[in-house]
């Protein structure tokens, strides 16, 4: 079962992952309504089970509230690799220092759990490890041990962090292996994190 990004970013909410504040929309009143609750600039993206849909024109940029109308309707009304967008999450655009890439997903290889980061994030993770394989980290979950503390600030620091910053970005990773852990994931993803 795929989940659509508002779904995904419900859940980690819950696990206190931290997120962009946003709100879905089925039309244009829905987005002017959500949008009054959120702090300008907005970002509109639309909900479609696909991959790419930035590079397909499936998300905008809003500085306004009659701008997440306006990008509303013109994503209710297209469809992104074939697939109709029903519907949109408007969230509040957050100021980027930089882009990273932290997933897990299953290796059935080696019937484990492999944790893969870096320092690209943003692109597709099979583009990055085309052009700049040495940009990939993996690490091997033992399914005895599991994906502790000191794993994810390994990771970080492997990333190039330190100090608080590898604490923080520890705490999400581990977060989010949790989450891949209580829905029986097989692959969950932040990108761009």
């Amino acid at each position: 079962m795929k989940l659509f990004e508002y779904e995904a970013k419900n859940i980690l909410t819950k696990y206190g992952i931290p997120t962009p504040n946003g709100g879905l929309a089925t039309n244009a009143s829905q987005a002017h309504e959500v949008a009054t609750k959120l702090k300008p600039p907005f970002v509109v993206k639309a909900q479609v089970l696909v991959a790419g849909r930035g590079k397909a024109g499936g998300i905008l940029f809003a500085d306004s509230i009659a701008d997440v109308e306006k990008a509303t309707e013109k994503l209710l009304s297209m469809q992104i690799k074939g697939i109709p967008a029903r519907n949109v999450w408007i969230e509040e655009k957050v100021q980027i220092k930089k882009e990273l890439y932290f997933g897990i997903t299953t290796d059935r290889f080696n019937q484990n759990y492999v944790a893969i980061a870096s320092t690209i994030g943003g692109m597709e993770i099979e583009e990055v490890a085309a052009e700049a394989p040495e940009k990939i980290i993996k690490f091997p979950i033992n399914s005895q041990h599991g994906f502790r503390s000191f794993h994810a600030r390994h990771i970080a620091r492997k990333m190039g962090y330190a100090g608080s910053q590898v604490s923080e970005l520890g705490r999400i990773f581990e977060r989010l292996y949790c989450v891949g852990m209580d829905y029986d994931a097989e692959l969950i993803e932040m990108n761009p994190l």
